[in-house]
């Protein structure tokens, strides 16, 4: 690790140097966007609700980052961690700098603050690898000086370059300072630390990002309305709370993390010490109104009081001027009397006045002088209260944990100040929003109706009057109105009078252009609009006079400015003479036609008027006569196209439009024949697709038909053929099992009783059946046993060696050459067991064994000694005892294999009831797999022999319905036409004289379409002089109202932007002033927390008693 002594004085001038550049650019830029703050909302057009994020953005990155580049410092260094931290410092300054809208530039925010939250972060740290303790204390200080310096000067260079420079500029100042900075870095040394240390805390710092952000993103997203378009949601909604649960969750995740982590962000287990946890709880507060004192105030001096943005800056330099003398005198006050609880409740009286005070006495015409010295006294009140919390901190905890309690209580102030910006930042932005819209509301009653869709919260005129996120100038307003306006008229007059395209082009683009005007616009103007009127009355009069529409004759005669003589003509006039006569003619017809008036048909055959096929009617006997010849050609029709089926006449039938539509559809698509086989084909194929195929649905169909046969019914009913052809088979199987697995003798009976009983089944039951097959296999088996075992049969052991059912133990008895080659093998080894044990001089152990015949182990227990005292006499024991072994094999060997044939044929009698079983089990698969086979077949070929059958019947039925169904049509057909012959020659004189009367009522038409023509002609005469009259008069008329009207809307909405650019002042003082007041409220629930601060006296603190890893902790 690199240590102070290490170090040589350029190296630690150049780090030091450049340390303090670093602290310059982080600290500058915590306060220099707040006088700019007022330019950025008006350039970038931000809404009031992100406004705060402008500083929201810098403070959340910076501050839950700062612990995590500490420990990472320490692993990498601190040079590295300083150049990346200046580098990304630079490149969010450039961002926000080329920001072109508010979405980037609070990206490049957050990128400010991730680099600043390295430069912040370690400047104690790098202190301290820099200089030995004794020397620390002087460069704290200088680093102090140098932070607070900045933070005053940000406010105010923020605004002198915003208001000379521009806002981009603001930012672009870090940029050389930067350089600057890199420069100074690239020098410095490594700064690492090589000793080891306790793992990073990524766990906590991740959750803790987590919490800040849901958290910061709920307070500033949250609202009590949300208007159309507007960004935000209901505090019940379920974005906002879901946000609210993650940070709840991530928090309780927080602080089980850290009680668990070996080097945590914040040690929770300090939070056991009263002092520790109360302090740090009103530090945290503390941290709320912090930067709420002076965020929100260069908006009320910009857009209120009306300052420049360098005025407002120095706005906020009186609060550092009381914040450094407050704490200046409380430490020196706490020198003298040593007790921190009465200055931390002196200081928090001071702040509550200096809130009370800008709280509630806040106004429109407030001065910069006013406001100076109730922001000293907001600082005097800050002064004391953070470092004598902080003391109290140090205080209360061992020296080992003063850096980490410090660093805990700084994190706390800063992330108290960040979620303050946020959420009075939503508050400020609510309120002002509120406020604004009642003012422009009430503020329009005051101009004219068709004015206030044009006088709205986004402008007047098309000039942005109350936009509740800019700053509102109602002088500069009112100029841009009146300037908005007059070019308005000047453009009215262009474009009605002169016909200027481009002014008519730029008033049809205007959305706020009336409806009515832009529709005058549209047909060219005033002139074009009179024109397109008159071309109205024009085809209003041709269509009353010439096409008799109703409603345009009802418009005509009820409009009171048209002339009595137009409106006859258009009532009657010509038309009048026109239906007389057609009257006369229609009675004519009547008496002719349906009358038979000699009178009338003379009359009628005499007029040269009288249509041929009238004058044909009434020459050829009337209009019975031509209906009975009429009835006589039909019948004939219908007997050439019922019975012969000839073309010509099946087309002259189709042709008819009187040929009913059944009788129609009869004769179409080949016939009535040829409607039979395609009725009887689509039965085929639902038969077909029932019986052969299966198809459910064609089953339910013919199920459903009534007129479906039972017999042909019953082969679909209970299942079908193929349940009837299952069910039979089944009763076989089940009869099949009872006889055979169950030995049922009435089963047995009904099979041998069938005479359809197969040989090979029936040979199955027979004879004793099963059971005599399978006993005679086991008698034969007993006859092998005996062979094998007691005779030696070979052929016996090979057969019993073959068959599978042998025990394996008994077949590897035969494999050894049978029972007595066993007997046999069991003497030699008890022989040479014995001589073993004699030869030994031992024979104990044969007498205890049991496996030993007993009369051996007799006799082996009677031996005497002298039977094994010597050589010899062991030899003629061992022979006399091999002796008597010999003379007991016989027996030995009658006996065992008398137990084997016992045994097996006791496993021959064990197995019969298996053997029965597993028989009839055998013979019940292979029959039951036969008739399965037949089953197959049968259920194959049942339903194509049922539908063959069936098909049968249906052919029979298909060709008498054939050689039947025409002659009956024909039948039918005739006797339809007989049936409506009274009805034709009742209804045929009514329908001719319908007829005539249609074709009269048309020729009257045409009549009144041409008689009116005349006096139509001579009033569209007349209106076209009224036209040419209305042309030289009327546009100069409307085009003076116009601009009158116009005028007038100028001379009411000059006051109206007055109101509410008062109203809008009002709001912004309104805004500010309750923020104040809830930093009051706050203020005071942190001086009542501190009052359960334990009194006692801290012990002296320095720098220098702060450990190593203790001091870089500690951030400003």
């Amino acid at each position: 690790m690199t240590t102070p002594n290490e170090l040589t004085p350029r190296q630690r001038t150049i780090s030091f140097v450049a340390i303090l550049l670093a602290v310059l650019l982080a600290s500058i830029n915590q306060t220099i966007v707040s006088t700019a703050g007022p330019a950025i909302q008006k350039a970038l057009n931000i809404e009031n609700s992100l406004y705060s994020w402008i500083t929201t953005a810098y403070l959340l990155a910076s501050t839950t980052l700062v612990p995590i580049y500490g420990k990472l410092s320490d692993i990498l260094g601190r040079k590295i961690i300083l150049i990346f931290g200046t580098l990304v410092f630079v490149a969010g300054s450039m961002v926000c700098g080329l920001a072109s809208g508010v979405s980037m530039l609070i990206m490049g925010r957050a990128v400010q603050g991730l680099g600043g939250a390295a430069l912040i972060g370690l400047m104690y740290a790098v202190i301290a690898d820099l200089y030995p303790p004794e020397q620390r204390s002087r460069y704290t200080a200088l680093i102090g000086a140098v932070f607070s310096l900045a933070s005053v000067l940000g406010s105010i260079v923020g605004g002198y370059v915003t208001d000379h420079f521009g806002w981009h500029n603001v930012f672009f100042i870090s940029v050389p300072l930067g350089v600057l900075a890199l420069a100074a870095m690239l020098f410095m040394p490594a700064l690492r630390q090589q000793r080891e240390r306790a793992p990073l805390d990524l766990p906590g710092a991740a959750l803790l990002v987590v919490f800040s952000v849901t958290l910061l993103l709920a307070l500033s997203l949250g609202k009590t309305s949300v208007a159309p378009g507007e960004s935000g949601y209901l505090w019940g909604s379920w974005p906002i709370l879901t946000l609210l649960g993650v940070a709840a969750a991530s928090l309780s995740s927080f602080i089980a993390v850290e009680l668990r982590a070996a080097d945590p962000i914040i040690d929770v287990r300090l939070f056991r010490n009263q002092t520790f946890a109360v302090a740090n709880v009103a530090t945290f507060f503390l941290g709320i109104v912090f930067f709420a004192a002076t965020v929100f105030l260069p908006l009320y001096m910009v857009n209120v009081i009306g300052l420049s943005a360098t005025s407002a800056g120095l706005t906020t330099f009186p609060l550092t001027i009381g914040l450094v003398f407050g704490s200046v005198v409380a430490g020196q006050v706490f020198a003298r009397v040593g007790k921190l609880k009465p200055i931390i409740i002196v200081g928090g009286l001071l702040l509550m006045l200096g809130f009370i005070l800008m709280g509630y006495t806040l106004r429109v015409n407030s001065t910069q002088l006013e406001l100076t010295w109730k922001m000293i006294i907001v600082g005097l009140g800050l002064g004391p209260v953070l470092p004598m919390l902080t003391l109290a901190i140090q205080g209360a905890v061992s020296p080992r944990d003063i850096g980490a309690a410090t660093g805990t209580n700084n994190f706390l102030r800063s992330l108290g100040s960040t979620i303050g910006v946020a959420f009075l930042g939503t508050l400020f932005a609510s309120t002002l929003k509120s406020e604004i819209q009642d003012t422009v509301t009430a503020a329009r009653q005051g101009l004219p109706t068709e004015m206030r869709a044009q006088f709205d919260l986004n402008g007047t005129s098309g000039t942005k009057t109350a936009s509740s996120n800019q700053s509102f100038d109602a002088p500069s307003i009112k100029r841009q109105a009146v300037q908005k306006l007059d070019e308005t008229r000047a453009r009215y007059v262009a474009a009605l009078r002169d016909h200027d395209p481009r002014a008519v082009r730029a008033l049809l683009d205007d959305p706020k252009t009336p409806g009515a005007l832009r529709d005058v616009l549209r047909k060219g103007g005033f002139e074009g609009a009179i024109r397109a009127g008159f071309a109205e009355q024009r085809t209003l009069l041709t269509r009353a006079v010439l096409n008799r529409d109703p409603a345009a004759i009802r418009e005509v005669t009820s409009n009171p400015q048209l002339p009595q003589d137009l409106k006859d003509v258009v009532r009657g006039g010509v038309a009048t003479q026109v239906k007389a006569s057609i009257a006369q003619q229609r009675d004519l017809l009547t008496r002719a036609l349906l009358w038979n008036d000699p009178a009338a048909v003379r009359e009628l055959l005499a007029s040269p008027q009288t249509p041929a096929e009238l004058r044909a009617v009434l020459s050829g006997g009337g209009v019975d006569a031509q209906v009975q010849r009429g009835l006589d050609e039909q019948r004939t029709l219908l007997r050439r196209a019922v019975l012969n089926a000839d073309p010509a006449a099946i087309q002259k039938v189709l042709g008819n439009p009187q040929t009913p539509a059944a009788f129609r559809a009869a004769l179409q698509g080949g016939g009535i024949q040829g409607h039979i086989r395609a009725e009887f084909a689509q039965q085929r194929a639902l038969l077909t697709a029932a019986l052969r195929d299966g198809d459910p649905a064609a089953t339910r169909k013919i199920l459903g038909n009534p007129q479906t046969p039972a017999e042909l019914r019953a082969l679909f009913e209970r299942g079908g053929v193929r349940a009837r052809v299952q069910a039979a088979f089944d009763e076989q199987r089940a009869l099949l099992t009872a006889a055979l697995r169950d030995s049922d003798p009435v089963a047995t009976r009904k099979i041998l009783g069938n005479p359809q009983t197969p040989a090979e089944l029936r040979a199955l039951f027979e004879r004793g059946g099963l059971d005599a097959k399978v006993r005679a296999g086991l008698a034969q088996q007993r006859d092998l046993l005996t062979r094998a075992l007691r005779d030696n049969d070979a052929q016996a052991v090979q057969a019993l060696l073959k068959a599978p059912s042998t025990p394996a133990a008994l077949r590897q008895t035969l494999t050894a050459g049978g029972v007595r080659a066993a007997v046999q093998r069991g003497q030699a080894a008890q022989k040479a067991a014995v001589a073993a044990a004699v030869t030994a001089g031992d024979v104990r152990p044969l007498t205890q064994n049991p496996q030993l015949p007993q009369a051996l182990r007799d006799a082996l227990a009677a031996l005497p000694a002298e039977a094994l005292a010597t050589p010899d006499a062991r030899a003629a024991t061992v022979q006399a005892l091999s002796a008597q072994l010999d003379a007991a094999e016989p027996a030995a060997e009658t006996a065992a294999v008398q137990a084997a044939l016992t045994s097996a044929q006791a496993q021959l009698d064990a197995a019969l009831p298996g053997a029965l079983k597993a028989a009839r089990q055998a013979a019940l698969t292979q029959v039951l797999a036969g008739l399965r086979v037949k089953e197959q077949q049968a259920l194959a070929s049942a339903p194509q022999q049922a539908l063959a059958q069936v098909l049968a019947g249906l052919n029979a039925k298909e060709a008498a319905l054939l050689r039947s169904a025409p002659q009956q049509a024909f039948t039918q057909a005739v006797a339809q036409l007989d049936a409506q012959a009274p009805a034709l020659l009742a209804s045929a004189p009514q329908q001719a004289l319908h007829a005539a009367l249609v074709k009269l009522d048309a020729a009257e038409q045409q009549a009144l379409r041409t008689a009116p023509r005349a006096a139509l002609a001579k009033i569209l005469s007349g209106l076209d002089a009224k036209e040419r009259e209305t042309l030289a008069t009327q546009p100069k008329t409307a085009l003076n109202q116009l601009l009158s009207r116009l005028d007038d809307a100028k001379v009411k909405v000059l006051p109206v932007i007055d109101r509410i650019g008062a109203g809008v002042k009002q709001a912004f003082t309104d805004a500010v002033s309750l923020l104040y007041r809830v930093g009051l409220g706050v203020t005071v629930l942190a001086l009542l927390i501190s009052l359960f601060l334990p009194e006692a006296r801290p012990r002296a603190v320095t720098r220098e008693q702060v450990t190593e890893d203790g001091l870089r902790s500690i951030e400003v």
